[in-house]
């Protein structure tokens, strides 16, 4: 019986180790996939990304149109 629960002890201790090095290679990979996002995200590498089909930032920053509603409810 007690080398029975021995042997049950030492599983769950390989297995917990086990769990936390893939929880400590999965932050480290959420880590890096977050850095990588925000490097794609910036202004100058979307810049860089699209110059080559042509796109380019505007000239004249954008103009906001506003409707006015001119009809009244009775």
């Amino acid at each position: 019986m007690m080398i029975s629960c021995s042997h049950s002890a030492e599983r769950k201790v390989h297995e917990i180790a086990k769990l936390h090095k893939e929880v400590r290679e999965l932050r480290s990979e959420f880590v890096d996939t977050q850095k990588r996002l925000m490097t794609l995200k910036m202004e100058s590498t979307i810049k860089e990304r699209v110059a080559d089909m042509g796109i380019k930032p505007a000239d004249n920053p954008p103009q906001k149109i506003l409707v006015l509603n001119t009809t009244e409810e009775e």
